[in-house]
């Protein structure tokens, strides 16, 4: 991926709602690929946006507070009562301060209007830390992707590739 992509996939984080219906346990198994007809293929789910997290106009000033302008995937585990929010590629302004991966702490207990953001894991004051850096090298290793997390008692582990 180079820089160029990577940037454009990190605008800005969005919070959707899918219905959790779509999940349900008698769902009919897929097929392997090919063996199904696009007659069979499941419907279009409804999805709805909340609210924009991170960026220019988010909900939680992501510009001012943490020097982050956009960031890509954003997914959740909980620690205790807090729920950490990790980030894969974050950037600053016009697709600076390229950072492979942020974290964020939200204690929202109401997410029907987006989630706030309580902090981010910060290097210094007012800025968003890279938590797994990367050598940012074309044809060698541009950037980690971080895929999940847990907490063990007081430590965090982030799995990433």
């Amino acid at each position: 991926m180079n820089l160029s992509r990577a940037i454009h996939a990190a605008s800005a984080t969005l919070l959707a709602i899918v219905p959790l219906g779509v999940f349900a346990s008698d769902a009919t198994p897929v097929a392997s690929p090919g063996a199904t007809p696009a007659s069979d293929a499941l419907p279009p789910l409804p999805v709805k946006m909340v609210a924009q997290l991170t960026g220019s106009g988010g909900i939680n000033d992501t510009v001012a507070r943490f020097g982050v302008h956009g960031t890509d995937l954003g997914h959740t585990f909980m620690v205790g009562d807090e729920m950490y929010m990790i980030f894969g590629d974050t950037f600053g302004a016009n697709g600076s301060d390229w950072r492979s991966s942020a974290a964020t702490v939200i204690t929202d207990d109401d997410p029907t209007d987006g989630l706030t953001f309580d902090r981010m894991i910060e290097d210094r004051e007012g800025h968003a830390a890279e938590l797994i850096p990367s050598k940012k090298i074309d044809f060698d290793e541009i950037t980690v992707i971080p895929t999940y997390g847990v907490a063990v008692g007081d430590r965090l582990f982030l799995h990433y590739m």
